[in-house]
């Protein structure tokens, strides 16, 4: 791509070239999901597509109050039986200390509210 085809004209700021070596991309995608379940190391989430398992990708759990930006890996992926799409299965690789102690401390909350 040296230059626009003949009889056009570039409409862009920069011209484009071909690299002369490879140059691989990695696509973050912002979609929204639904958290299904969680645990202080892990969560299942519902998503419209199948991630391939053991890809990492960032998430960012909003507990309203508390933003918690994470990486997780896929660690298995299934067809949802209700909805279409698939219920993935994802551990968290990657998190900050306080980030992994609000996660535990909410989900034993929770618990014990289901318990009481």
């Amino acid at each position: 791509m040296s230059g626009p085809p003949a009889g056009r004209s570039e409409r862009r700021a920069a011209s484009r070239k071909i690299p002369p070596e490879i140059v691989r991309a990695h696509v973050v995608l912002e979609l929204d999901s639904s958290v299904l379940t969680l645990s202080a190391k892990g969560m299942g989430v519902g998503l419209g597509f199948a991630p391939p398992a053991g890809s990492v990708h960032a998430f960012v759990l909003n507990f309203g109050g508390r933003v918690v930006n994470l990486q997780g890996a896929v660690r298995n992926v299934a067809p949802d039986p209700d909805l279409p799409g698939y219920v993935v299965g994802i551990e968290f690789v990657t998190m900050e200390p306080a980030d992994a102690e609000f996660i535990e401390d909410f989900v034993t909350r929770r618990l014990a509210e289901i318990s009481s």
